[in-house]
């Protein structure tokens, strides 16, 4: 039964460059269960796939399901766990560092990196109105900010040294009908500090 899950979720990584979530769980559940390993390439290729997917928590889902000293005895798990941990702190800058000498050693699945520059890209709008031209170069990996997000059509306005996204319910939230006040960003940092201190 393994086996045929391995090779069903093999094909599948190697042909869309995609899985199914529920099958990578079960098969990573049933080989466990048996006392097995996974199939390294397989467990690569599944987990190359999940890090494109980010800010899923797939990576995050189907690592825990791995034995740890499965996981360490794996140079390409340990620099993807790396990677992975990059993109969730979005240090993109140095994801794409770590990528460089990665890539050399993974399997890559098909459109990896358009699939993770546009999810950067996606997280970005959602977070920031305003981001530096030179970060967000950094962040996405790009040469020409503006022609990347004009090909995939994001809402922007270049200025001398930024680049300004269209304002959204997340980058710019406004008060709800029953707030009777503002809080001002200011307000909100000292309430969090505090907050931190009291841990």
């Amino acid at each position: 039964m393994a086996e045929a899950m391995t090779k069903q979720i093999s094909n599948q990584v190697d042909s869309k460059g995609t899985y199914t979530a529920t099958e990578v769980t079960e098969y990573l559940k049933t080989v466990f269960l048996r006392g097995e390993r996974p199939d390294a390439a397989t467990l690569e290729k599944v987990l190359v796939a999940a890090l494109a997917r980010f800010p899923s928590r797939d990576f995050v889902m189907f690592l825990s399901l791995v034995p740890l000293q499965v996981q360490e005895a794996s140079e390409k798990i340990k620099g993807l766990k790396e990677a992975e941990n990059d993109l969730e702190r979005c240090c993109f800058a140095a994801f794409w560092k770590k990528w460089e000498a990665l890539r050399q050693i993974v399997t890559v699945s098909a459109g990896f990196e358009e699939i993770v520059q546009q999810n950067i890209a996606n997280v970005l709008i959602d977070s920031v109105v305003r981001i530096e031209t030179d970060k967000l170069k950094a962040a996405l990996n790009v040469a020409d900010v503006a022609a990347f997000l004009k090909a995939k059509k994001v809402a922007f306005t270049a200025e001398k040294n930024d680049i300004v996204f269209a304002a959204n319910a997340f980058n710019s939230p406004e008060p709800s009908s029953n707030t009777t006040e503002k809080l001002t960003m200011p307000q909100i940092l000292s309430v969090v500090n505090r907050s931190q201190w009291s841990l």
